[in-house]
């Protein structure tokens, strides 16, 4: 959802794909920690999905 949405995290929470209902919050803080564990987060820039 990242890619369709950026940080649009209000958008994010009202998508259908949000299969556990998470909030904005949540998925804010969700993405976050994606962001800080550098091996996953390369691996997922590299791959040009970001």
């Amino acid at each position: 959802m990242m890619e369709k949405y950026g940080e649009d995290y209000k958008a994010m929470a009202r998508d259908s794909r949000n299969h556990f209902q998470d909030t904005p919050k949540q998925i804010k803080r969700k993405i976050q920690v994606f962001k800080s564990i550098p091996e996953q987060y390369n691996e997922y820039l590299s791959k040009g999905e970001g």
